[in-house]
């Protein structure tokens, strides 16, 4: 039976499957927020963003999120907050929003990354188990045969002590019944 993996450790093994994760993941969210930006307007632009950020805190690790937040920042900015087409900051809103976007992903990107350390703390803890459990397999299994052999050679042992006690005893019974013939023949015919 295969272990089952979780979608963290298959992406932390590639540092470009884990770039493009973080890559696609944050274009589909800007993508998204662009298809509604019709129904949402200008206003919270980051409400699609910060998802596709936390996914990528959550399965990418730091990098990839780091990546992540300065792309949705930069899409955000050019594409939804006025002015549009603009990487200017004209106004002290878009400035405390990018800012409250930034402490929460930040916040987002530690408790991401201290999930995955401790997943993967457990994934390896779950491979020292299994090989543990491959090598007192193998030991019992190895126990067992010599048991078994052990098993064998008692049995045996004990076979050839019955038939030694068997050939003594019917030895001795034969010895005792020829006495037992002589000495009825001394009785029959007594020796002058």
């Amino acid at each position: 039976m295969a272990p089952v993996t979780s979608l963290s450790i298959k992406i932390s093994g590639n540092s470009a499957a884990r770039y493009g994760t973080a890559l696609a993941t944050i274009a589909a969210a800007l993508l998204i927020r662009r298809a509604v930006s019709p129904l949402l307007g200008s206003e919270l632009p980051y409400i699609t963003l910060f998802p596709a950020v936390a996914f990528c805190a959550w399965y990418c690790g730091v990098g990839p999120s780091i990546l992540s937040t300065i792309l949705a920042l930069i899409g955000a900015r050019y594409w939804f907050i006025a002015p549009v087409h603009s990487l200017r900051l004209e106004n002290v809103a878009a400035t405390v929003g990018i800012l409250i976007f930034l402490v929460a992903t930040v916040i987002v990107m530690l408790m991401g990354e201290t999930r995955r350390r401790r997943e993967m703390s457990l994934w390896d803890a779950q491979d020292d188990l299994e090989a543990a459990v491959k090598q007192r397999t193998q030991e019992l299994d190895r126990t067992n045969h010599d048991l078994r052999e052990l098993s064998a050679r008692l049995l045996q042992l004990q076979d050839d002590e019955r038939r030694r006690i068997a050939r003594e005893l019917h030895d001795s019974a034969g010895q005792l019944r020829a006495e037992d013939v002589r000495q009825a023949g001394h009785v029959l015919c007594p020796v002058p």
